[in-house]
């Protein structure tokens, strides 16, 4: 609401008070847009290591959109080491959520990974598949 301004002043600072709320209360959705907002810096400075913090949080409560980000974030070694094999084996549990952006980004990362890798990271998507199941 406050974040778009939908039949409010757009408030970007009441927006933010408004999703840690209800991130801190695990709901993945909030914890996916506070993510969104310390990654773009919107109303805050931009802060890589708190947004794959809570791009992890919603990720593990198998969030797709949020599972994309951590697979972006691991691509391009924001806030984290880089790893095209933790990039990958998020990127595919996106896809399998219905995440249409993660399947050319798949596609690009399995193209540089060695079969060992490309193995590696198919037994670790489907770890982090047993692990972290949808929660909500």
């Amino acid at each position: 609401m406050y974040a778009a301004g939908h039949g409010v002043p757009r408030d970007l600072e009441e927006s933010r008070r408004w999703f840690s709320k209800a991130a801190r209360y695990g709901r993945p959705d909030a914890q996916y847009k506070l993510g969104l907002i310390y990654a773009r810096g919107l109303g805050v400075e931009k802060n890589p290591r708190r947004a794959i913090n809570w791009f992890g949080k919603s990720a593990k409560q198998g969030y797709g959109p949020a599972q994309f980000q951590v697979g972006l974030m691991y691509q391009q070694g924001e806030g984290v080491t880089q790893s095209n094999i933790k990039a990958y084996a998020w990127l595919h549990n996106a896809a399998v959520k219905g995440v249409p952006e993660a399947q050319p980004l798949l596609d690009e990362i399995a193209g540089t990974l060695s079969a060992d890798e490309l193995n590696e990271a198919t037994k670790l998507s489907a770890d982090y598949r047993r692990r972290f199941r949808d929660r909500r």
